[in-house]
C-alpha cells in the first residue's frame, strides 16, 4: 500500500514539475521571440550593461495601477485625476523599457520616474510638460522619454528642455505619426534625439514624420507592450520606438558616463545609416 502511494506521489510530483518546466520554457521562449529584442540584441547588450545606476523619466499619461508598485517614483501633475494611467500610452512606454510579462525590456534594471501630464481626454498643457521636465531635472534623471509632440513650438517647454540639456540629460522625442515631412516639436530641436519607427524588416513605417531627417528610425511596428489591464498586445508608433531608444541611451550612459549628447547622436546616426550595429558600442 505504501509503495502504491509512493508511486502516486512520485507521479503527481513529476506532473507538477513538468507543468512548471513547460511554463518556464514557454515564457523564456516568448521572451526570445520578440523581434525588437532580436533586432537590437538585448541579450548580448545585457551581458555588458542592464541599466543599473540610470534613471529614466517617462513624461506621459502615467503608469497602470498594476505597475505602480514597480516604480521608483510616481508623480501626478493632473489635478482631479487618478494617480495612475487610464489612457494606456504611458504604460506601454514603461513596458518597453522595463519589460512585460513575456518580453524583456531594453533597460530592465534602470530606475523609472513616471510623471503624469496627460488628461483622460488625452489633452496636454505646455506648462504641465514644462513642470514635468523641471521635476525630472530635480530628480537627477539621466534620460527623459517624451513620446509626445506638437506641430507648434512652445517657449516655456523649450526653456525647460534647454535647462535639462545643459545638465547633460538626454531628451528622446518621437518625430510624429502623421506621415508628413515636418517633424514634431520637441523632436525638431537640435540637441533632442528624434526617433522614427521601422518594422521587423528594417523598413521605415509609412506614418513616420520626417523619416529622412530623424536621428534614428528604430523598432516601433508591432512591438510587444503591456496595457492598463496588464494584458499584452502588439502596438505601433514612433512613441514606441522612442521609448526603446530612451532605454538604449540609458544603457549607453551606463557604459560610458562621460558620453555627450553629440556623441550619442553620432552613434545613432551611424546605426540609422547601417554603418554600425546596435551591439557595436557595447561589444566592439
Amino acid at each position: 500500500m505504501k509503495k502504491k502511494w509512493l508511486r502516486i506521489s512520485t507521479i503527481i510530483f513529476l506532473l507538477i514539475a513538468t507543468i512548471i518546466l513547460i511554463n518556464y520554457l514557454f515564457s523564456y521562449g516568448s521572451v526570445q521571440e520578440t523581434w525588437e529584442n532580436e533586432f537590437i540584441g538585448y541579450e548580448q547588450i545585457h551581458s555588458v550593461v542592464n541599466g543599473e545606476n540610470q534613471k529614466i523619466a517617462i513624461i506621459d499619461s502615467g503608469i497602470s495601477e498594476y505597475q505602480i508598485g514597480n516604480l521608483d517614483k510616481n508623480i501626478n501633475l493632473i489635478d482631479g485625476e487618478e494617480p495612475y494611467d487610464v489612457n494606456g500610452h504611458g504604460t506601454m512606454m514603461f513596458s518597453l523599457i522595463k519589460g512585460s510579462k513575456s518580453a524583456v525590456g531594453i533597460c530592465p534594471m534602470c530606475e523609472i520616474l513616471s510623471i503624469k501630464v496627460m488628461n483622460t481626454d488625452e489633452s496636454i498643457k505646455p506648462n504641465v510638460i514644462s513642470e514635468a521636465i523641471e521635476q525630472a531635472i530635480d530628480q537627477n534623471v539621466s534620460v527623459i522619454s517624451l513620446s509626445l509632440g506638437s506641430y507648434f513650438e512652445n517657449d516655456v517647454v523649450k526653456y525647460s528642455l534647454d535647462r535639462a540639456i545643459k545638465e547633460n540629460i538626454v531628451i528622446i522625442a518621437s518625430s510624429g505619426d502623421y506621415g508628413t515631412t515636418e517633424m514634431l516639436f520637441p523632436a525638431n530641436m537640435d540637441k533632442v534625439i528624434s526617433v522614427g519607427a521601422i518594422n521587423n524588416q528594417g523598413e521605415i513605417w509609412t506614418e513616420t514624420n520626417a523619416k529622412d531627417q530623424v536621428d534614428i528610425n528604430a523598432p516601433g511596428v508591432d512591438v510587444t507592450v503591456s496595457g492598463v489591464g496588464n494584458e499584452e498586445f502588439l502596438s505601433t508608433g514612433t512613441s514606441q520606438s522612442s521609448a526603446i531608444i530612451a532605454g538604449y541611451v540609458a544603457l549607453m550612459k551606463e557604459k560610458d558616463p562621460t558620453i555627450s549628447i553629440e556623441e550619442i547622436k553620432e552613434i545613432l546616426n551611424d546605426i540609422n545609416d547601417n554603418k554600425t550595429d546596435y551591439r557595436d558600442f557595447f561589444l566592439g
